[in-house]
């Protein structure tokens, strides 16, 4: 919700990373938490931290899109974030259950970790500059 009070954010490809590399690190840790208050603690910085990646992602990937195909990216990033979800719901509890959710977090922790890396690679195409 802050973001949205910011008519710029200087640096914002340099601060996506960021935001990655920190979801995936408290992701990392969420899953090895021993108490429920410092779990809650870790969750609430997550969420924080991750919301400014999904923020600023969705920005940036609105500005380099050429407007052509904005609808169809657009169309793409919502069935992949809101319609996989919960068809991927039953995979994350049969993961839980068999390895644990340190294992399952670790895991989502490489993924985000996975994104951060993707994100430092130079943009590739002729989008809106």
């Amino acid at each position: 919700m802050a973001l949205t009070l910011i008519p710029r954010v200087p640096g914002a490809h340099g601060t996506l990373v960021v935001s990655l590399a920190l979801t995936a690190a408290l992701a990392t840790v969420l899953g090895r938490l021993p108490d429920a208050g410092a779990a809650v603690a870790c969750a609430a910085t997550l969420g924080a931290v991750s919301g400014v990646g999904m923020v600023l992602g969705n920005a940036l990937l609105h500005n380099e899109t050429e407007p052509r195909y904005l609808g169809r990216v657009t169309s793409v990033t919502s069935l992949c974030t809101l319609g996989l979800g919960p068809l991927l719901f039953p995979l994350v509890g049969l993961i839980a259950a068999a390895w644990g959710t340190g294992t399952l977090f670790a895991a989502c922790g490489g993924v985000c970790g996975a994104a951060a890396v993707i994100a430092l690679s130079p943009a590739r195409g002729g989008g809106r500059r």
